[in-house]
């Protein structure tokens, strides 16, 4: 049998369709010629173990010789039957390609975004902090935290909603839950940026020296610039009153008495001058006399008619400055002009922040896991976060991150103290469950945070909404003894959504 003569395959060879197509076909013919050398081969055994292939004598073989010639050959018949098989599907395979390329077709409709590979470079299990360049999940601080201290980036909550307002937090309008609060800090250089959220209000500060100094918080609203000033009519204004006459000047006080004093002595003739003795005591000053009182002012005179303006003379020298005359009395104020027409307001400005939106969950809780149904608080940008008007599903810009935050307040309607209760927040974006839940089981009396038959549950977390990016939160809640109602308390509770990009 012979070895099979094929090309010498190197990292150089350069090889068509055509070429490769026909190598295939090469191959196969070459297995069937290299299994009919095989079968001839076990012709030729049997020939031998019985005695008829030409040129060869010996003794005669014996049946038992005869029976294993007779099993080797079949079970080598057996296997290149099989192998038959696979070339037959190997010939069909290599049929089927084609071999002459047509034009290239139409592009086909893009695929679905594929999942999140690497963030910023970094793959497998990636922390999101400010090291990686994003913002943490979560951080839970006291309520009666420094606000001043937070300057690196993150994202920082109270966790006591029914503890002390924070320090150097917002005063003025202060809010009305001043221990709820989320902190959003990031950081550019020594440049610091905080944006506090209280239920229902938003504020912001900074700072250009990393902390060392900060600006005053300002509210944040959606107050527009203030339009165009209407034209005013001044009216005309009114004639001047004439001049009061001078009065003449009182008479002068008496002076007080002088305190009684030594006599001169004969003056001597000068002699040497002596040193300087000390200086003695001031003597005690007599009291100020009583002041006269003023008198009447005169009447002025009546002006008299104004001469024929003659040739202007030189210049003569500058005379001494005359006495300042009395100020006549003032006018009578002309009446004030008409206001004018208040003219259109202005178109509304954007707002410093405009990406987010912060609801109240309403309504009872039932046994059952069900739909939590919202009211609008503030949303500062429906285009990018609709709330829809059962108030049961969040519709959210497609392809973007946001990051979603909750603190909600149940209440027991009688808290039990022998008794227990268990609730649960769930988080769904296009009805696929989320990282972002909480489970809590309690005392209905539990003593400290929350209040006695409160429950508190908050959680926080980053999401990709892939379309059609629509949200939904779900809760359930149980007592034990059962049957004592549990409701949201809608003050105390919030849900915070922020566009991060």
């Amino acid at each position: 049998m012979s070895t099979p003569n094929l090309p010498n395959i190197t990292p150089t060879i350069s090889l068509s369709r055509d070429d490769a197509l026909n190598l295939l076909f090469s191959s196969i013919a070459m297995e069937e010629l290299g299994l009919a050398h095989v079968i001839n081969t076990q012709g030729e055994n049997i020939q031998f173990a019985l005695g008829t292939l030409a040129g060869l004598s010996g003794p005669a073989a014996t049946l038992a010789d005869v029976l294993a010639v007779n099993s080797s050959s079949q079970a080598m018949l057996d296997t290149i039957a099989r192998q038959e098989i696979m070339l037959d599907s190997k010939l069909r395979a290599a049929s089927a390609i084609p071999s002459l390329i047509g034009p290239t077709g139409p592009v086909g409709i893009t695929g679905a975004t594929g999942p999140v590979l690497s963030l910023n470079g970094m793959s497998g299990d990636v922390i999101l902090n400010a090291d990686t360049g994003f913002l943490p999940f979560h951080n839970t601080e006291p309520s009666f935290s420094n606000l001043n201290q937070f300057i690196e980036a993150g994202v920082y909550s109270s966790n006591n909603p029914a503890g002390t307002a924070p320090q150097n937090g917002p005063q003025s309008p202060l809010p009305a839950h001043p221990a709820v609060w989320t902190l959003y800090v990031s950081q550019v250089g020594s440049y610091i940026q905080q944006l506090y959220i209280s239920n229902p209000v938003l504020f912001y500060r900074s700072s250009a020296n990393n902390g060392a100094y900060w600006t005053n918080w300002e509210q944040i609203g959606l107050r527009g610039p203030t339009g165009p000033t209407g034209a005013s009519i001044a009216g005309p204004t009114g004639a001047s009153g004439p001049t009061g006459p001078t009065a003449a000047t009182g008479a002068t006080g008496s002076t007080g008495a002088t305190g009684s004093r030594g006599s001169t002595g004969a003056t001597g003739s000068p002699g040497v001058t002596g040193r300087t003795g000390m200086t003695g005591r001031i003597g005690v000053s007599g009291p100020t006399g009583a002041t006269g009182a003023s008198g009447v002012t005169g009447v002025t005179g009546a002006t008299g008619p104004t001469g024929v303006t003659g040739v202007t003379g030189v210049t003569g020298p500058t005379g001494a400055t005359g006495a300042r005359g009395v100020t006549g009395a003032t006018g009578v104020t002309g009446p004030t002009g008409t206001t004018g027409v208040q003219g259109d307001s202005g178109i509304l400005g954007p707002s410093v922040i405009d990406n987010f939106a912060i609801y109240q969950p309403t309504g009872a809780v039932s046994d059952t896991q069900g739909p939590i149904v919202f009211q609008g608080v503030t949303n500062t940008s429906p285009a990018t976060i609709q709330l829809s008007p059962d108030g049961q599903t969040i519709t959210l810009l497609p392809n973007s991150y946001y990051y979603v935050s909750f603190s909600f307040r149940m209440a027991i309607t009688t808290p039990d103290p022998a008794g227990t209760a268990r609730a649960q927040i769930l988080t769904f974006l296009n009805g696929a469950e989320q990282d972002i839940g909480c489970i809590i089981e309690q005392s209905q009396t539990i003593a400290g945070d929350p209040a006695p038959g409160q429950i508190a549950l908050y959680a926080a977390g980053l999401i990709y909404t892939n379309p059609p990016a629509t949200l939904n939160l779900r809760a359930w809640a149980t007592t034990t003894p059962p049957a004592n109602p549990i409701a949201f308390n809608p003050d105390l509770s919030n849900l915070s959504i922020l566009q991060i990009l």
